[in-house]
């Protein structure tokens, strides 16, 4: 086939892959891309459409594009095999040249070989401390959490706490999180100043094909999740691969966050979805109803007169 599409003569190109499709076991994916193309050029709609749906049964397009970090839907016949064309080559030339680590913080699909595993052996060193140290020892756990997250300042983690590298989650001004939280952090995690988490919270930037042939093949996919300032998760939330959670949010125990929650939202639920806005009126509430007492208002009050509030909080 590609001596005579070399020599120009592609109607004998054409019926050497139309002999091939149905014979050869290798190239497939190559033949049949060359196929739509010429049906394509041929304006050949129907014999397009049949093409397109042997490689379907083949299971060779998607796959050759999932293999090499894109996974498409594809609805539309027409305009098939231009966004094909878009992908493949500039997607298998990178896949020669980047690493896994390279394609992991790219939010590409990547495969965790051993630099990647090395990596991660740093980071479990550093658990290893926190998690096994005197719960009492306030200043200490602080000084691994450190350790553990790079630039922070004033975070304080309860132990136990587990990652995947620390180094990838950006945390800023007085964030707490409590006990038993985990932080799945293939790629970014950035988390805003005054957070706060309840226990057992969970933040998944990691995922994998949902097809079990691409899931199989060892690569898995990274996406970052953005977290705002002041924002409270409740016990036991899920935060799914790419949410962004918008400042000054609260989100309801036991929700699972699959969606990005605007800015000044009370959401809860599974999945997740905003039950109200935030407003100025519950600005003195404790729980339900209750509202916070004439002495504790007065600190607070006092606080936001001297300027020592959350940005923009009251």
């Amino acid at each position: 086939m590609r001596y005579y599409q070399e020599q120009g003569d592609s109607e004998k190109a054409r019926q050497v892959a139309e002999q091939g499709k149905d014979r050869c076991k290798d190239d497939l994916t190559d033949i049949y891309i060359f196929l739509l193309e010429d049906a394509r050029k041929q304006g050949d709609e129907s014999r397009y459409k049949k093409l397109y749906a042997s490689a379907r049964r083949h299971k060779l397009l998607w796959q050759e594009i999932a293999v090499h970090g894109k996974i498409e839907q594809f609805t539309a016949v027409r305009g098939y095999f231009k966004q094909l064309q878009q992908y493949r080559e500039p997607i298998r030339k990178r896949g020669e040249t980047m690493t896994n680590k390279e394609r992991r913080d790219a939010q590409m699909a990547y495969i965790s070989d051993g630099a990647i595993m090395e990596e991660q052996k740093i980071c479990r060193r550093k658990l290893q401390k926190l998690n096994f140290m005197d719960r009492s020892d306030f200043d200490g756990i602080a000084e691994a959490v450190k350790d553990l997250l790079g630039a922070s300042e004033g975070a304080f983690i309860n132990p136990p706490f587990y990652c995947d590298y620390g180094s990838h989650i950006e945390m800023g001004k007085n964030v707490f999180i409590n006990y038993n939280c985990t932080i799945l952090d293939v790629a970014k995690v950035k988390i805003g100043d005054n957070c706060q988490f309840a226990p057992n919270v969970a933040i998944y930037t990691a995922g994998h094909p949902i097809h079990p042939v691409s899931r199989n093949s060892l690569y898995e996919y990274g996406k970052e999740v953005t977290i705002g300032n002041n924002v409270w998760l409740g016990g036991n939330v899920v935060i799914c691969p790419g949410v962004h959670i918008g400042d000054n949010a609260v989100i309801g125990a036991g929700s699972v966050v699959t969606k990005d929650i605007p800015a000044w939202s009370l959401a809860a639920g599974n999945p997740c979805r905003v039950i109200r806005a935030i407003t100025d009126a519950d600005k003195r509430k404790l729980f339900r109803s209750e509202e916070i007492d004439d002495e504790a208002w007065e600190a607070i009050a006092g606080r936001a007169d001297a300027g020592n509030d959350c940005p923009d909080t009251l």
